[in-house]
């Protein structure tokens, strides 16, 4: 497996928690990682998807459709 496989793993990884935790802080805490790197993820593999994934607001994160099929 390559690295940039393994990172691609990695985001989907990271999008599990997310979806479980239904908030980006949470998740981030969860993994140890800080909140504004594991946004970054998560943007990242929704560019690389070309789907939105999540909707963002002030109290967590909902899924979008996409994001509830993935």
């Amino acid at each position: 497996m390559t690295e940039a496989e393994i990172a691609d793993w990695d985001r989907y990884r990271l999008f599990f928690v997310v979806a479980e935790t239904e908030s980006i802080s949470k998740a981030a805490a969860r993994v140890g990682m800080s909140q504004p790197t594991l946004s970054r993820r998560m943007a990242e593999l929704e560019n690389h998807l070309g789907v939105p994934l999540l909707y963002r607001t002030s109290s967590g994160v909902t899924m979008t459709s996409e994001g509830k099929r993935l």
